[in-house]
């Protein structure tokens, strides 16, 4: 007898979604019913794929580790996809 699956999935990032990769990343979680936030540089780009896929967006640049910690610490997976 198996037990019931009572936990959420992981919470999970995408940084980098609104490029190439990215984007196919996160059409392909959404597909498959998960919710990640998108994240990157460009704010504008990130807020449209997040509304087109009903997702949370977050900008931020990767030259600051201090914000980068900040902003990636109560994630349990983040997938790097910027060039």
């Amino acid at each position: 007898m198996s037990t019931p699956r009572t936990s959420k999935p992981p919470r999970a990032m995408i940084y980098g979604a609104n490029g190439y990769t990215g984007r196919l990343i996160a059409r392909h979680a959404v597909e498959r019913g998960l919710k990640p936030v998108l994240a990157g540089r460009n704010h504008e780009a990130l807020t449209a794929l997040a509304a087109e896929l009903d997702c949370a967006a977050v900008s931020f640049g990767l030259h600051q580790p201090a914000q980068i910690a900040e902003q990636i610490k109560s994630f349990s997976v983040v997938l790097n996809c910027a060039g």
